[in-house]
């Protein structure tokens, strides 16, 4: 059961309820306890995510040993959204000018429900909303409103509207060669 503390913040609770009984066996009431689980839950699914990671990093790399390049990549795209609960994911391949998009690759998911997209090639990295902050600052971005930081889903015609990012660099010699 969920209930809210003397300052606002949710609670988890799990009541154990008995009835009370005279000795003639005529009932006088319920006694109840209350038990605040609220960190016992965020631990749990804490915990179930940290599974879940760790049993993709042992998959990828087996993968990448029987799966083809595009099989592969596309495994790697179904386990960020499984991982992350995102329906849609995507791979930025950058030019070696760091400037352009040269292609882009999307997941299964992404494409079943937002075809036709339009063509991703070669379009500036400007474009790109919050990728292109990632690409710039070679760092992990992550934006969890994006209807406050307009930039951030400013894309090319045909993607998908965003609520929430998160965007990796893929840095090789010191250039970032992919945003995920």
């Amino acid at each position: 059961e969920i209930t809210y503390a003397d300052d606002g913040h949710k609670e988890l609770v799990e009541i154990i309820k008995a009835p009370m009984y005279t000795q003639d066996g005529k009932l006088i009431g319920i006694l109840g306890v209350a038990h605040d689980i609220t960190e016992r839950k965020q631990h749990e699914v804490f915990s179930e995510f940290q599974a879940r990671r760790a049993g993709a990093s042992l998959e990828l790399p087996r993968a990448a040993e029987s799966m083809d390049e595009a099989s592969f990549i596309q495994r790697g795209l179904e386990i960020m959204e499984d991982l992350t609960g995102s329906r849609v994911s995507f791979l930025h391949f950058i030019a070696d000018d760091e400037k352009s998009v040269e292609a882009s690759t999307f997941s299964k998911r992404t494409l079943a429900e937002y075809q036709p997209l339009e063509s991703t090639h070669h379009h500036p990295v400007a474009k790109s909303g919050a990728f292109a902050a990632t690409l710039d600052q070679h760092e992990p971005l992550l934006i969890n409103d994006c209807a406050k930081r307009p930039d951030a889903a400013d894309l090319p015609a045909g993607f998908p509207k965003l609520k929430r990012v998160i965007s990796l660099p893929i840095i090789e010699k010191g250039k970032v060669v992919v945003v995920a």
